[in-house]
């Protein structure tokens, strides 16, 4: 340090060597958190989920009922929520992604927020979908019941999580079934929203 000090031709008096000191354990002490950080992504990193075979996509275009969700920013205070997917015409593997919901309270203002999803070509049940940047996911659809009327997607990553349905409520078993099935998979259930709809007393 008074090497340094010199080679700056200042004449290392101890507040200044002092003052370069903390400026340099506080330098070692970003770059260790920085490196922490790194570290812990690289240790969190899951296997990829795996994804339904057989899906249809143009089966899954319509209106879904949000059952329950692990919160995206987009969606923060939303309730009464809905997923809209609209096949488009030209591309039979692109579709329009609309989810809306009112915010905070059942007579609250109405939100929606537009995104594009893609299937894939080669892996059907994997859709990458991206809203308003920097919100870009992709879809893993983890079940899809035989009736085509309720649906369970994920993301590789486990930070998204959401439960579909065609009517606004499901029986208590498979909304059991579908959380189990997100905590064997490493999502962090806890965080699960349960969306409420305008035909379901508040609590």
């Amino acid at each position: 340090i008074v090497i340094l000090i010199k080679m700056n031709n200042q004449e290392p008096d101890q507040q200044t060597i002092q003052s370069t000191v903390s400026s340099l354990v506080e330098k070692a002490k970003e770059i260790a958190t920085e490196v922490k950080h790194k570290v812990e992504d690289a240790l969190s990193i899951k296997p990829p989920l795996e994804a339904e075979k057989n899906v249809e996509l143009d089966k899954l275009m319509g209106t879904w009922y949000e059952i329950g969700r692990l919160d995206t920013f987009i969606e923060d205070e939303l309730i009464d929520t809905t997923h809209t997917w609209t096949l488009e015409t030209e591309n039979q593997k692109l579709f329009k992604v609309i989810i809306a919901g009112n915010v905070k309270a059942l007579n609250g203002e109405r939100k929606a927020f537009e995104g594009q999803g893609v299937q894939k070509d080669n892996e059907p049940g994997r859709i990458d979908v991206e809203f308003q940047q920097p919100f870009k996911t992709e879809y893993v659809i983890l079940d899809w019941s035989k009736d085509h009327r309720n649906l369970l997607i994920g993301s590789d990553n486990r930070k998204y999580a959401w439960m579909l349905s065609r009517e606004c409520r499901i029986p208590e078993d498979l909304k059991k079934e579908y959380v189990q099935k997100l905590e064997e998979q490493g999502f962090e259930v806890s965080r699960m929203y349960y969306t409420v709809h305008d035909d379901v007393e508040l609590i």
